[in-house]
């Protein structure tokens, strides 16, 4: 009897957090008002098991391990394990938090740098503590990821530091970057055309911002990593099959080597001239992944952005998915695909979007028609488009559904289902008033294989990873399959879900070993209310 009650006894305690004394430890206990203190808890082994510990004061639970006090006093600091009350921590940390206010400063290794030459910055604290990684980095357009970057244009760049903590705390001063050099930007007539239609290419030298006049010479326009249009004289080609071209231009010197490139591409969309015979060709819409965030200052723009594009420029061609990273990160469980996007798609800036879960259409953005034009690329590029329908019921908090897919061709898919929720009224660093209205907020994936997704690490998810897709095997063409998902809707804290405001967002993707960086991409996706159903949509018929 001893021994089962042993058992049993070490059967409650989770895996990597076994009975025994864990020792909590503080790298300082005596700070001023707003300076941070970083907790970490040990085994006896010595183990560093602090991601397994909530961390509380006497004022309440606290959000990670570091954190501050915005009052002076003498705050004691438990720890208790995560998945296992019972267990605490042996011993407590005192602080102490003085009269005086924290500041902080931001500095950087050099003010006046070329086009692309990266500038580390770092923050510190007025008691000398690096403080970097716990801060964003903002210039006038937008937050960046990390604390090394640069400019792709010349230009004067104003770089602040936002506490990610408290965006209310700034540092005390901003810095000022020059950015000087040339750059070289391709063009083209037109990049919409049928086939045969002729399309014409010019370079342009930007020196220090001003772009020149006259055309830059010697430059070769070409399909990128194929042949080249012309090499002296307009650049000019005939696209004579139908699909998504894209075209580079490169300048040589006289024994071939490349001395300059246009930092830019062009994408050239050629459509076939026949429209005929698609009365049965489903309706695709893209899917646009768009990581977002409460401290981003560029984030209002690029919801605009999207709106426009979704209302004036691709009516229902669009379906955006948001990774929302909130003041409360824990409040939106998928916030950590926010981090895994920036990593695997080496995004270094937010806001961002991924049209397709295909790399070459990223961008950090606010450009409306390059928007389009990306999703009008990624839609040209894939002409089978497999049938979407759903069939939803929400009884109370619980949700069925039975998604429908008719793919056209043979090949392996990959199925994704998220519950998204719209008119969410928050607080937003850039917006009119600091507030604003965030939609399409990815909070429940369905169909992810694995489990909780805060569980997940922050380093990447690799190929077919983490993002919520079931793999679905190889599919016949032309033949439906269905697939039912059963799911009960957490109660959220601190205001909870309008389910009236929820949706579910679906899409198919299908296995293509050439996109990066996950060898998929996505083939169609929908949206639906929760409680709601959609049947097969079908591509219009034009006439000519």
């Amino acid at each position: 009897m001893l021994m089962a009650g042993l058992l049993l006894a070490g059967a409650c305690t989770p895996t990597g957090q076994e009975e025994g004394e864990y020792t909590l430890s503080s790298d300082k206990t005596s700070v001023n008002i707003n300076e941070e203190v970083t907790f970490t808890v040990k085994s006896e082994e010595g183990r560093d098991v602090t991601s397994e510990w909530n961390f509380s004061d006497d004022t309440g639970i606290r959000e990670g391990n570091r954190f501050g006090w915005s009052e002076p006093g003498t705050y004691t600091v438990t720890a208790v394990a995560k998945t296992n009350p019972a267990l605490k921590a042996a011993n407590t940390v005192t602080v102490t938090v003085s009269e005086t206010e924290v500041t902080y400063t931001i500095s950087c290794d050099k003010t006046e740098v070329k086009v692309n030459e990266e500038v580390t910055f770092t923050v510190t604290s007025s008691a000398g503590e690096d403080v970097t990684e716990a801060w964003n980095l903002c210039d006038e357009s937008m937050c960046r990821v990390g604390n090394k970057f640069g400019w792709s244009e010349p230009g004067t760049h104003t770089v602040t530091a936002h506490s990610k903590a408290n965006p209310e705390i700034e540092a005390e001063n901003t810095i000022t970057i020059e950015v000087s050099g040339s750059v070289y930007k391709l063009y083209a007539d037109q990049d919409v055309v049928y086939v045969l239609d002729e399309v014409t290419f010019h370079v342009k030298e930007i020196i220090d911002g001003v772009e020149q006049e006259e055309d830059a010479y010697g430059f070769e326009a070409g399909i990128k990593g194929g042949e080249r249009f012309s090499q002296f004289g307009a650049m000019a080609n005939v696209f004579p099959e139908a699909g998504v071209y894209t075209v580079d231009a490169v300048k040589y010197d006289f024994k071939g080597a490349e001395i300059a490139r246009a930092e830019n591409t062009v994408e050239i969309i050629v459509k076939e001239r026949d429209i005929t015979g698609y009365e049965d060709r489903y309706y695709r819409r893209s899917l646009m992944a768009e990581g977002t965030g409460t401290n981003c200052t560029g984030c209002p723009a690029m919801a605009e952005t999207i709106e426009y594009t979704e209302t004036y420029l691709l009516p229902d061609r669009m379906i955006p998915l948001a990774f929302h990273l909130n003041d409360d990160a824990c409040n939106v469980p998928l916030y950590r695909n926010f981090f895994i996007l920036t990593n695997d798609y080496g995004i270094f800036a937010y806001p961002y979007y991924i049209i397709d879960w295909n790399l070459t259409y990223k961008s950090t953005s606010s450009d409306a028609e390059a928007l389009k034009h990306s999703i009008e690329a990624s839609q040209a590029r894939y002409a089978q488009t497999p049938g979407l329908a759903v069939e939803t019921t929400l009884s109370g908090r619980e949700l069925t559904v039975k998604i429908k897919t008719t793919p056209r061709e043979t090949a392996e898919y990959f199925l994704g289902a998220y519950i998204v929720e719209d008119d969410i009224y928050t607080e937003q660093s850039g917006a009119d008033d600091g507030m604003m209205m965030q939609r399409n907020v990815a909070y429940y994936c369905l169909t992810e294989p694995e489990g909780n997704q805060d569980d997940l690490p922050e380093e990447g998810i690799g190929k077919y990873g983490r993002l919520g897709l079931e793999p679905l095997g190889t599919l016949e063409g032309e033949r439906e399959y269905t697939y039912d998902y059963r799911f009960t809707i957490p109660t959220h804290e601190p205001i909870d879900h309008n389910l009236d405001n929820c949706r579910l967002v679906y899409f198919i993707c299908k296995a293509d070993a050439t996109i990066e960086p996950y060898g998929y991409f996505c083939a169609n996706a929908a949206t639906c209310r929760l409680g709601q159903s959609q049947e097969y949509e079908f591509e219009p018929i034009y006439g000519e």
